[in-house]
């Protein structure tokens, strides 16, 4: 019987130990991309029953690059690599709509979880960090992924950045052809994309972590630090020496703890935080290995002395967000949303119970942020416009917002190398603002969202003095 994808995906399962096995469901539950799997299918369940979940959840193909991606997360590159030479050249199983594709996106290499490229995916990191364009320039005219005149266009731009991004604008043309053409070409700078692969998600942890404790005052960072000297707290993660972190800030903080307790850092902070009564800043944390992060709320719901019925702790404990939603409405019906807004007032999340208010009924009709939340703040005046001013003068990264702008049809080619040509950032931003007027709400919702990504702490700032 010949070699299926799925059939190779279950003999790499098959050849984990029971703690790697463990390691790579938690993972799989972690992604935060759609489509996601549910704990429920996966607790507790076989190899067997595993790939199937992958297969019915992903396709095929679309499970052979997530698993892949979850086995170099977790640090098991051997493993990952004997199953993509394992599939190499393997197609789906018949009938599958995903079987034909780019090679990268059969093997795996080149693309993320969500259909997302690495180039893509890394795009900031790459216009930023890769020094010897020439050479990549070189090989890319070779395999007719740019013509000359793209190529000389390209090389005279007066930096490595500004030629990086000409670069990735000449990439659309080619599609994901050109992306994984370009993918195995720096895939030849070892170092660099070992670091891209081995250390995206820590980096983006860190700055989760590092966000939180922004919001800690300084007495509270005080306490922070000493709970972190207490053994007894930390319940099984050895304390940090008080001669570590007694003239530590937010950062030097964030890289001790990082440094010793690793990929359990989030679980740290999080017991820290409990025993301070900041659940607040629970909700903000990078998902937690060893449980879910909803725990505060799954304990919550299941106490009378808050609410009457209360959700038994038994359907609650492997829920996920879905899940608790579900039995949430199901029990609790139209009073779903008093309930929520019970919940947010006993953890000190007051900023979210605005997502229960049922006093008034349905929002009148608007933009999609406008129904969502997001982006929008109250009086319906929308995000960027109520920081304008701040905005102008405090943005810093304004090539890499109108790169994300330009990838998302907000501007286009012409008004994006208007603005560019502006002298100072203020002078772009306020050139950007005229461009914002004539895509409407969809264009601030993008801008938002993209300040987000690259002006954390920014945002979080000017959110905090809201």
């Amino acid at each position: 019987m010949p070699k299926t994808i799925k059939s190779c995906i279950l003999d790499m399962l098959e050849d984990l130990r029971e703690t790697q096995l463990r390691k790579f469901r938690t993972q799989l539950l972690d992604r935060r991309e759609e489509p996601r799997v549910r704990r429920n299918a996966v607790e507790n369940k076989d190899i067997f029953d595993i790939s199937d979940v992958l297969v019915s959840t992903f396709t095929e193909a679309g499970a052979l690059t997530v698993t892949l991606e979850i086995l170099r997360e977790i640090d098991f590159s051997e493993e990952a690599d004997r199953l993509a030479k394992a599939t190499s050249g393997l197609s789906s199983t018949a009938g599958s709509s995903t079987a034909s594709g780019s090679s990268a996106g059969a093997s795996g290499g080149g693309t993320m979880s969500g259909g997302k490229h690495f180039v893509d995916k890394h795009r900031e990191e790459l216009i930023n960090r890769v020094s010897m364009v020439s050479p990549i320039l070189d090989k890319l005219l070779a395999e007719d992924v740019i013509s000359p005149e793209c190529y000389d266009n390209i090389r005279s731009k007066s930096t490595t950045q500004e030629q990086m991004r000409e670069l990735y604008k000449s990439l659309k043309a080619s599609g994901d052809r050109g992306k994984d053409i370009l993918y195995d070409i720096l895939a030849k700078q070892k170092y660099l994309m070992e670091d891209l692969n081995k250390n995206g998600a820590m980096a983006t942890s860190k700055e989760l972590l590092l966000e939180t404790l922004e919001h800690l005052g300084d007495e509270e960072l005080k306490r922070f630090k000493w709970f972190l000297h207490q053994a007894d707290i930390l319940q099984g993660f050895p304390p940090i020496p008080r001669s570590r972190l007694e003239r530590a800030d937010r950062l030097d903080t964030v890289d001790q703890m990082v440094q010793i307790y690793s990929q359990h850092t989030p679980e740290v902070t999080m017991k820290v935080l409990m025993k301070m009564n900041r659940n607040d800043l629970v909700q903000l944390l990078p998902n937690i290995s060893s449980g879910p992060k909803d725990e505060v709320v799954t304990v919550l719901f299941s106490k009378a002395d808050i609410l009457e019925p209360v959700v038994p702790k038994s359907r609650l404990e492997t829920a996920d967000r879905q899940d608790t939603v579900d039995l949430t409405a199901h029990i609790y019906s139209e009073h779903s949303p008093h309930v929520n807004m019970k919940v947010l007032i006993k953890i000190s999340r007051n900023d979210l119970q605005l997502l229960s208010n049922t006093s008034s009924g349905p929002k009148a009709s608007g933009s999609s942020a406008a129904a969502s939340g997001v982006g929008t703040t109250v009086g319906e005046k929308h995000f960027v416009d109520k920081h304008r001013s701040a905005l102008i003068q405090r943005v810093n990264k304004v090539a890499l917002i109108l790169d994300e702008l330009l990838d998302n049809d907000v501007i286009d080619q012409e008004c994006y190398d208007n603005i560019m040509s502006k002298p100072t950032t203020q002078d772009k931003m306020r050139e950007l603002y005229k461009s914002l007027k004539a895509c409407g709400d969809r264009g601030k919702d993008i801008f938002y969202d993209i300040l987000k990504q690259q002006e954390k702490f920014l945002m979080a700032d000017l959110k905090k003095n809201e």
